[in-house]
């Protein structure tokens, strides 16, 4: 019997924190990168012109210590990489994206929903290995907030103890989030904002806004008990998971069948994921399928009963138990308490 040959393993490209650049230098780097990466993968592929990568990659530095990097692409494949620790070069960042292309590699796709819910901000430190894959071809928006040193001692002085425990801490740490609210605004501002202005102080007032947002979230949940360290793709395997979890509503998928497409045993699975994301997956999945709900009354005009039945309630009384124990309203006086 023959041996089935093996495919040799690609190489992922590799990036650091980068620390020790400053923003000019990190752009340079990151477009370098992002060249290179679209040119390997498209030798031995016939050039299609209408498929080139559009990219604008801008960064700026708002302060001592606190720099921002914008990008936005329209991919024509898939970008791999890997973002390696350097805990000798300390950096914080914060990402934010709309996008659900920053995934864990699978093989079926999950079901589309009538709202994006790739809408997410990662916190994590620089002793946090990461492989991230950008799937292509689509459309990939995101923020990168970068936290050096310098910011603690003389912008974000004296920080709470939750703040200070997550700078000193020297393990791998990975926290998300969803984007909503008032950093849901500040990131669309930040990116409709013309990038050749000079508005430094507008742009540092919404990243501020949206690092204490953050910090303010990380502080209010519970500290984790027997945390376990992160592995590379550990966190690529969560961000996957949360889109799998929460692909359609009416024929959610089991906490096995995510575990399977995503590398990851059940147990393993909601452990890590209440270490991400600070809550346990069924009661994500519980909490986002009625802010879904609420989203379908107050913004496609649904009734309560079809509400109900697109997020997998096919009886109305359960639909508006929980829809009012999360919102403290049935779902017929929605309306009324937002206007």
């Amino acid at each position: 019997m023959k041996k089935p040959i093996k495919e040799p393993i690609k190489e992922k490209s590799q990036v650091s924190p980068l620390a020790h650049t400053n923003i000019k230098q990190l752009v340079d780097h990151l477009e370098s990168m992002s060249d290179d990466a679209q040119a390997q993968a498209k030798r031995g592929q016939p050039h299609k012109p209408d498929q080139d990568t559009q990219s604008t990659l801008q960064g700026w530095q708002l302060a001592s210590g606190v720099e921002l990097l914008c990008w936005k692409a329209t991919l024509a494949q898939a970008m791999e990489f890997q973002r390696t620790a350097e805990p000798d070069q300390p950096v914080w960042s914060i990402l934010l994206t709309d996008s659900s292309n920053l995934v864990a590699s699978h093989d079926k796709q999950p079901v589309p929903s009538s709202k994006e819910r790739g809408a997410m901000m990662y916190l994590y430190n620089h002793h946090l290995p990461l492989d991230v894959e950008l799937e292509g071809p689509g459309h990939i928006q995101l923020l990168l907030i970068r936290l050096k040193p310098d910011a603690w001692l003389h912008l974000l002085q004296k920080p709470p103890a939750h703040v200070k425990a997550f700078i000193e801490d020297t393990q791998p740490r990975f926290h998300g989030f969803d984007l909503q609210g008032a950093c849901e605004e500040n990131f669309r501002l930040l990116l409709k904002e013309d990038p050749e202005s000079d508005d430094t102080w507008f742009r540092l007032q919404a990243t501020l806004g949206i690092c204490n947002s953050v910090f303010s979230q990380l502080g209010s949940r519970d500290a984790m008990v027997g945390s376990s360290s992160l592995r590379p793709r550990d966190s690529q395997r969560i961000h996957k998971a949360r889109q799998l979890l929460l692909s359609d509503f009416q024929n959610p998928m089991s906490l096995a069948d995510i575990g399977t497409q995503v590398g990851l045993g059940r147990d393993k699975l909601r452990q890590l994921f209440q270490q991400v994301y600070g809550i346990t997956p069924n009661k994500y999945y519980q909490q986002q399928r009625m802010i879904e709900a609420r989203r379908l009354i107050l913004e496609e005009d649904l009734g309560a009963m079809d509400a109900g039945f697109q997020v997998g309630y096919s009886h109305l009384g359960h639909f508006a138990q929980a829809f009012k124990k999360q919102f403290a309203c049935l779902p017929k006086d929605c309306k009324h308490q937002s206007g």
